[in-house]
């Protein structure tokens, strides 16, 4: 791809990123920093390389299924706007061409259902915290006005 940087080789496909995405991590880097300093800085620029993260392991899996049915890879391209894996030819059968096209979904899919579980991890932490100090609160409150007979039971 003209105007891109080699990032590497996957499966040995070469892996590029065009120039403009550069521009767009300053700018993502340098939005973050004006609004909140060293942190913005940080989660900004984490977030986007998290997100084109995302969109390469996505062109990998098209890649990989497409070496699957013995069709060459010339690139994995990431773009400010997304990816691409560049096929050396198109796949004659349409189910082939099917299977190529629904690897990436697929990957998003089990991202999506690992960052879901990995939230949801994080959240019932958070929520049994904060249920162990609403059941003290509670606690407290009966203690206070004599109803001693509430009890904890966890």
């Amino acid at each position: 791809m003209q105007w891109s940087l080699r990032l590497g080789r996957v499966n040995g496909v070469p892996v590029e990123a065009h120039w403009l995405l550069a521009l767009l991590v300053g700018w993502v880097a340098y939005t973050g920093w004006a609004s909140a300093g060293l942190a913005g800085l940080v989660s900004n620029t984490a977030l986007l390389v998290a997100g084109f993260a995302c969109i390469l392991v996505h062109e990998i899996a098209h890649t990989l299924q497409a070496q699957a049915i013995n069709l060459p890879v010339r690139r994995i391209g990431l773009l400010p706007f997304g990816g691409l894996a560049q096929l050396g030819r198109l796949p004659e059968r349409p189910p082939d061409e099917l299977r190529i096209a629904l690897a990436g979904p697929l990957v998003n899919l089990g991202l999506g259902l690992i960052f879901a579980a990995l939230r949801l991890g994080a959240a019932g932490a958070h929520c049994r915290r904060h249920s162990r100090h609403l059941a003290r609160t509670i606690r407290l409150a009966a203690h206070s006005t004599g109803a001693a007979h509430i009890r904890r039971t966890t």
